[in-house]
């Protein structure tokens, strides 16, 4: 047990002597006991952050590497993004406070999305996002449902507040129902998160069955993820306006290319976006991301051409692999899932050849999978060779024929004739 300090009382009038002893306190705090204020149970109980195994540290990875572990876009943002940031520094503006509501950015995303800028807030991207919708329905007592596997900081937000997590399984992840989630929804279940598609497989629910949800849990805020509308081509937005008890969460790190700028938003019922903006203090987005997701909302057809080189390589890659001998599931993102003898070691080959993709075999129901990230058909190509010549090894298919030559098909784009 740490011995209590014994503090000399100082005459704070005679500042020499005031000065001394607080000296003199300094320097007795070298050899004093370390020890921490009061953690809180909600924190103490939270496992610690390993970014490494999100694919973050990568410092010793040839730049060069195909980075397909972290579902970004494989190609530059649109050049006028680039554009709107040299023109906002060229006029020398980073002395000024960023829009904390972000109204111009707003007034974007409701011309996007069809939705009155009422509807909409914006944060830094989907986790700060879903923070503060969590922290307005959360408190101890109260639940948040998930169905499969989510993010890890999707739950350590709804944990740090003093809830519990709950978890609705599948009998076949890639192939989800409503049974185990309404099974699993009772009254303390305040918050039900989706995915739509899911983060890691890509599962995916119709209109149908989340307007039958919506309708059934209507004590619940559902909160749907569409970070990968663009890809889908699926959203369920315009429901808010019937289902106080629906928010969408967005983002515009894949489809839109600015992953490194982190930028979100939220579509949900304006009484709702008070109280998620009463807890976004310090939360705004900075300026510079600001500027430039107005540049990349404003040019769609960069984007719209990017996911259509997306769709493109999904052709590719789908025709293929089962020549190749692979059991897989394309998802409606901009990802495909893939079935190894090996997950690990077939991490560590692609990796040894410049090539990352992510291993979800520790995850439930997912031993066995790796998720690759989709990109322009060049480099699926790439992927599909490297597959190819160690199929033998890790291919879970019927046919094991091994293909060498070059899957491209003809007039494929580079980033430059993209643009």
């Amino acid at each position: 047990m740490a011995q209590p300090l014994n503090i000399p009382l100082i005459d704070v009038r005679d500042t020499k002597e005031c000065v001394s002893g607080i000296k003199k306190f300094k320097y007795r705090q070298v050899e004093m006991q370390k020890r921490l204020v009061r953690i809180a149970n909600a924190v103490l109980d939270l496992e610690p952050d390993e970014p490494e195994k999100a694919g973050y540290r990568d410092g010793d990875i040839d730049p060069s590497a195909l980075r397909l572990n972290n579902n970004e876009s494989m190609v530059g943002p649109s050049p006028e993004v680039m554009s709107a940031i040299k023109n906002f520094l060229d006029n020398g503006l980073l002395n000024r406070f960023p829009d904390p509501r972000a109204a111009r950015l707003k007034s974007s995303i409701a011309q996007y999305s069809g939705m009155p800028d009422e509807y909409i807030g914006c944060y830094p991207g989907t986790g700060i996002s879903l923070e503060n919708i969590l922290r307005v329905f959360l408190e101890p007592g109260a639940e948040m449902l998930i169905s499969g596997p989510v993010p890890a900081d999707r739950v350590t937000a709804a944990r740090s507040a003093g809830s519990s997590v709950a978890e609705a399984n599948f009998d076949n992840p890639f192939s989800p129902s409503l049974e185990p989630i309404i099974d699993n929804i009772r009254r303390r279940t305040r918050i039900l998160y989706l995915g739509n598609p899911s983060e890691y497989i890509g599962s995916f629910f119709s209109e149908a069955e989340l307007v039958f949800l919506l309708a059934y849990a209507e004590n619940t805020m559902i909160v749907i993820d569409e970070s990968y509308f663009e890809f889908s081509g699926f959203s369920v937005a315009d429901l808010v306006r019937k289902f106080p008890n629906l928010t969408v969460i967005r983002s515009l790190s894949h489809a839109f290319g600015l992953a490194a700028l982190n930028v979100g938003y939220v579509i949900t019922d304006p009484e709702n976006l008070d109280f998620i903006n009463r807890l976004s203090a310090g939360t705004a987005i900075d300026a510079i991301s600001q500027i430039a997701a107005e540049a990349a909302l404003k040019d769609r057809d960069y984007m719209r051409k990017y996911v259509s080189m997306v769709n493109r390589s999904k052709d590719l890659i789908s025709s293929n692999l089962p020549e190749i001998g692979y059991d897989f599931y394309i998802s409606p993102a901009n990802f495909f899932i893939l079935r190894v003898s090996d997950p690990k070691s077939t991490c560590e080959y692609l990796k040894n050849n410049g090539v990352l993709v992510k291993d979800l075999s520790e995850i439930k129901q997912l031993e066995g999978y790796i998720r690759i990230t989709i990109g322009m058909p060049e480099e699926s190509d790439r992927l599909l060779l490297l597959l190819s010549r160690t199929a033998e090894r890790f291919a879970t298919g019927f046919n094991r024929n091994r293909i060498t030559r070059s899957l491209s098909r003809p007039e494929i784009k580079t980033q430059s004739q993209l643009a």
